[in-house]
């Protein structure tokens, strides 16, 4: 115990935090910790109108960025065999939530209309010569979308609570 008071106070001496937020990280005091990060959560539980406007602008930058990714050339190596496939699950799932924080459609609608992108990568890959289209490509932008919307509802049911 000593010795996590100590931690504690040189932790908290270089990175200052709210007392509530410390004594939950290093007391496991629960309550305080779900306290501080609720209403940071609402942000992509329940945005506001202002916070909507905000992500819609970012999700149109995310398209613009992954489409040029997804239908140029690629300059580089993968570091090990289906490396891509992480880069897939990535970027749909930040596409999820950025749709997410966009509208207010409902999970399967935000769902299917991500599997209609995946699908139009997939189409136009197979017509570029530099580039193939693959159903694991396709598998993978849905794991990443899927796994953001288990997050979503693992969020909203801890809320809630």
């Amino acid at each position: 115990m000593l010795v996590q008071v100590y931690l504690t106070t040189v932790w908290l001496a270089r990175f200052p935090l709210p007392t509530k937020v410390a004594t939950a990280l290093f007391f496991d005091d629960r309550r305080h910790l779900a306290a501080y990060y609720r209403p940071m959560l609402q942000i992509i539980t329940q945005p506001t109108t202002d916070q909507r406007r905000f992500g819609q602008l970012l999700l149109l930058l995310a398209l613009i960025v992954t489409s040029y990714l997804v239908f140029s050339k690629p300059g580089y190596s993968q570091p090990f065999n289906h490396f891509d496939k992480l880069g897939h699950l990535g970027a749909f799932f930040s596409l999820a939530a950025l749709l997410q924080l966009a509208t207010n459609w409902r999970p399967l609608t935000q769902l299917t209309l991500l599997l209609v992108y995946a699908a139009i990568i997939e189409v136009v890959q197979a017509q570029l010569p530099y580039r193939s289209a693959e159903i694991a490509d396709l598998a993978a932008d849905m794991l990443g979308a899927l796994c953001f919307h288990l997050l979503l509802l693992l969020l909203r049911r801890w809320q809630a609570r």
